[in-house]
């Protein structure tokens, strides 16, 4: 008998260990975003992140940020034209936005870039092709900006030379796609999840761009198909928080190793949503913004922390 006991002992504290192992991270709730919003756009420069964009009506030009050091939110000058769903990335002290769809929900060819220490925008030139959705993502000193939506899905890849102000284009991904997560790991880019068209038709695909062979492969496929979603990066590993289908928001993180080329599970967001923005800062990501339901109008200003 008390070997049995014993045994059933030895194996709920395994279990308790494995939970603890296969769920990683913990949470904690950061100041709110001063403007509910959704389908934003956010980077990190220095100490400070800045959330763009996204909402409805005047929201779709703010700049607020917020000072990582002291947990304080400030307004910012706000973009010239009003945008969602678009792309943000820091690069050499500036921030650069491409893409998204207008106030009237049309894809734009948006390339603009802020610079924090003037407070003030300029625009670059035109992105190539209009869309909303696209991943963003900077390898190489260059900006790679990829898929998206306009008429219809893209698998388009154009490649940004900020010193130059100029585009080229690159090999096209296999799965034309939207709200997805892009983001560079050990000199490659790594598309993962997102949606043809809409949220019916979500995709569990990753694909892995290797610019030293100029050509895409695929990894392993996440371990449940997903848009609307985000991510960052910490220690080279790429992180997965949210999204939606047609029945409701997810709460899920998926964790990928691009060096194993294999997936597993976070502790889950305290607050299940989608069109949210991760960056990375000083070891933690900050998951900001989004929406509660599937869709539109339930713009937040939840502000969650994660300690990988």
């Amino acid at each position: 008998m008390r070997r049995t006991v014993a045994a059933i002992t030895m194996a709920f504290m395994l279990a308790l260990v494995s939970a603890t192992v296969w769920a990683q991270g913990s949470w904690t709730v950061g100041p709110e975003l001063p403007t509910p919003r959704s389908e934003i756009g956010a980077a990190m420069l220095n100490d400070q992140i800045f959330v763009l964009g996204g909402g409805l009506g005047p929201s779709q030009r703010l700049n607020e940020v917020l000072s990582v050091s002291d947990g304080t939110w400030r307004t910012a000058a706000p973009m010239p034209v009003g945008l969602n769903h678009h792309g943000v990335v820091a690069v050499n002290g500036l921030l650069y936005v491409f893409g998204g769809a207008d106030e009237a929900g049309r894809p734009t060819t948006t390339s603009l870039a802020y610079d924090p220490d003037a407070d003030a925008w300029r625009n670059l030139a035109p992105l190539p092709t209009p869309r909303a959705s696209p991943g963003v993502a900077m390898l190489n000193g260059k900006i790679y900006v990829l898929g998206g939506i306009g008429a219809r899905n893209t698998p388009v890849l154009e490649i940004y030379d900020p010193a130059a102000d100029s585009w080229s284009t690159g090999p096209t991904m296999a799965v034309a796609r939207d709200h997805f997560v892009l983001e560079e790991v050990g000199g490659k880019l790594i598309a993962a999840g997102g949606r043809i068209g809409n949220a019916a038709r979500n995709l569990d695909t990753v694909e892995i761009f290797d610019p030293a062979a100029g050509a895409w492969s695929f990894g392993t496929a996440m371990p449940e198909p997903r848009s609307g979603i985000t991510g960052a990066v910490v220690n080279d590993t790429i992180y997965v928080f949210g999204g939606e289908d047609p029945g409701q928001t997810h709460a899920e993180v998926f964790i990928y190793d691009p060096a194993a080329d294999a997936w597993s599970t976070g502790a889950s967001m305290p607050t299940p949503r989608h069109g949210l923005s991760a960056v990375a800062a000083m070891g933690q990501i900050h998951v900001i913004g989004g929406g509660l339901s599937p869709g539109g109008g339930s713009d937040t200003s939840i502000h969650e922390i994660m300690t990988p």
